[in-house]
């Protein structure tokens, strides 16, 4: 799934577009999350938008992305920790 997610991201070649495929795909994974409570679903969407390629051609703070709640980044970072740990 995480490869999928990626793959969609990257097929996009304008910023416009990225940015509203990032959006999409953010929106998925909270409503995964929220909604569904399938928080495997959720990180593998989050992992799928952290490969490398999908982080290196836009800059971090571009201006069209919309922020990530807060609550959405911490859930994802403590689901990696209990996982990882």
């Amino acid at each position: 799934m995480s490869h999928f997610v990626a793959l969609m991201v990257l097929t996009c070649l304008k910023y416009p577009e990225r940015s509203l495929m990032l959006h999409q795909w953010i929106q998925v994974a909270a409503e995964l999350r929220a909604s569904l409570g399938d928080l495997y679903g959720f990180s593998a969407i989050m992992t799928g938008l952290q490969h490398p390629q999908v982080l290196s051609p836009l800059p971090l703070a571009s201006p069209s992305l919309p922020p990530l709640p807060s609550s959405l980044v911490c859930s994802f970072i403590s689901r990696q920790e209990i996982r990882s740990g």
